[in-house]
């Protein structure tokens, strides 16, 4: 690391701890910290001579990826992807590839790969490897090209970084095996650092959101919204008055007491809304064969079977 430090922070979602890199605490090296969402209760996870840094959590915010230096500011030392537990225990060598630099790992959404850099040989790449690092994979595979700063899409399905494989700093985009790449912002200055938002919703926000995978989702006693990304999940909406988004894949949804609205999305889904009152719930099956169960007076479109 040269330069200024500045605090490099991470949140693992909402109201959860800050982590960040500082050398807070003296001795000239950086450590990973974490503090409350209101700055309160800073505390120190990593200790050691070397330089840990670019903390990113998980998305259930049990663990942290980060980068650590193999020696203690030497500028042809091993550089390689950790993780630990979000208390700092069980700090474990992921990457641990010799004469490699690995550094700026981040998370997928299902919390099931890391995207980081490596630079060896010269050259600087886009690589993805499976949680426990096993698998580790060139994705970008552009020798002599200067690659970094990977980010996944919210979906899981794509991955952002910066490319100079154009002569000039880019934002790139490519499916999350390396596919279909395409330059993003494509002009003539420096663009570097992307990350990517959550598109905004016109409804409700999601109170529980699933993943890629399939899913087992289950609601409160009060007013959820239970957003599936994709698989073919099982959605149990309990009591409240709950909106269930099956999305793709072929979904299992059930209202469960309340006012409830149930929409299939892609895939052939079983939508059961049946609660004993009558013209009290919604619902709509969408693309797919969709077969639908929901008591007199509901509303039903978009139900191949409706009962």
């Amino acid at each position: 690391m040269v330069g200024t430090k500045p605090a490099q922070a991470a949140f693992p979602g909402e109201n959860g701890k800050i982590a960040f890199t500082s050398y807070l605490d003296g001795g000239g090296n950086w450590d990973v910290y974490v503090m409350d969402a209101d700055g309160q209760n800073r505390t120190r996870l990593t200790d050691n001579p070397t330089d840990d840094y670019a903390p990113a959590f998980s998305p259930d915010g049990t663990k942290i990826a980060f980068t650590r230096s193999s020696y203690q500011h030497t500028s042809g030392s091993d550089w390689d992807v950790y993780v630990m537990d979000a208390d700092g225990q069980n700090q474990t060598n992921l990457s641990n590839e010799s004469g490699a630099f690995d550094f700026d790992p981040t998370f997928s959404p299902d919390g099931k790969r890391i995207a980081f850099a490596r630079q060896q040989d010269g050259n600087r790449e886009v690589y993805v490897m499976d949680a426990d690092g096993q698998n580790p994979t060139n994705l970008s595979n552009t020798p002599q090209v200067f690659e970094d700063y990977p980010v996944f899409s919210p979906d899981g399905k794509k991955i952002a970084f910066i490319s100079d494989r154009g002569n000039n700093l880019d934002i790139y985009v490519m499916d999350a095996d390396g596919q279909n790449l395409t330059n993003l912002s494509n002009n003539g200055a420096s663009d570097f650092m992307p990350d990517w938002g959550v598109a905004v919703q016109n409804g409700p926000r999601c109170t529980i959101t699933g993943t890629e995978a399939n899913d087992a989702l289950v609601g409160t006693s009060g007013n959820d919204v239970i957003c599936a990304l994709g698989g073919s999940d099982t959605i149990d909406g309990r009591g409240g008055d709950d909106t269930l988004f099956g999305d793709a894949g072929n979904d299992t949804a059930t209202g469960g007491a309340g006012k409830d609205t149930l929409l299939g999305g892609e895939g052939s889904d079983k939508l059961d809304a049946l609660d004993g009152v009558s013209s009290n719930d919604s619902v709509e099956g969408g693309a797919g064969f969709d077969v639908c169960r929901a008591d007199r007076g509901d509303a039903k479109t978009g139900c191949e079977i409706a009962g």
